[in-house]
């Protein structure tokens, strides 16, 4: 029941949020949404303080079955940038991140062009 109830809330929250899209003012708290699925607590502390997420910790979020909505959009409202290889995509194909997320991660750059590059490198 809780469960449910979690994934109400959460749904809920994307719906009122649209989807996970940040207006300028608008800030969505994704740790408190993500928490419903039983998040390891160093990555809800990171969403917490909004810090950047590393691939491992988007892998961990993808194994909790967190909705591809949640994660774009808490990358999003961060503007996080990502420079991922061919060999990032194939791991983060091979653990199970889906092509909605992986293809967001590849735009990241674009995405994020006015603002300086910051060095997103992780290793696979």
């Amino acid at each position: 029941m809780r469960s449910v109830l979690a994934y109400l809330s959460c749904f809920a929250g994307i719906v009122l949020f649209g989807g996970g899209c940040v207006s300028g003012l608008r800030s969505v708290k994704y740790a408190e949404h993500v928490v419903a699925y039983d998040v390891d607590s160093h990555v809800l502390e990171k969403m917490e303080k909004r810090l950047p997420l590393e691939l491992v910790e988007i892998i961990h979020l993808t194994e909790k079955q967190v909705p591809d909505s949640l994660i774009i959009g808490y990358i999003k409202q961060e503007q996080t940038i990502y420079q991922l290889t061919s060999d990032h995509v194939t791991m983060l194909t091979s653990r199970g991140v889906s092509k909605t997320v992986v293809d967001y991660l590849l735009t990241t750059p674009a995405e994020n062009a006015l603002r300086p590059l910051s060095p997103m490198f992780y290793p696979p």
